[in-house]
């Protein structure tokens, strides 16, 4: 396979080398396929569902099995940015 590469893209590949952060193309190919790899698994390892039918009958499922349970619901300080960053000193 031959990956062409924009000027801008040699340059920096060009400059990563010269600068010793990799040894070769090769590395930074490597460390994108790992990136890759890492944030995307394979479609067979996500659960969920297939069809936009199916995430929608879900999702609604979801959200009604999180309705209010009739329990006392947080105060609007609870929730405020002045209690969330309180010990930041902000």
């Amino acid at each position: 396979m031959t990956i062409i590469l924009t000027p801008e893209k040699a340059l920096a590949v060009e400059k990563a080398i010269a600068a010793g952060l990799v040894a070769n193309a090769d590395e930074i190919l490597d460390a994108g396929l790992a990136a890759i790899e890492f944030r995307v698994p394979p479609r067979d390892e996500r659960p969920g569902p297939e069809t936009a039918e199916e995430w929608i009958r879900e999702f609604r499922e979801f959200v009604e099995s999180h309705k209010k349970t009739g329990g006392p619901g947080l105060y609007d300080y609870a929730i405020s940015r002045e209690s969330i960053y309180e010990d930041c000193g902000l």
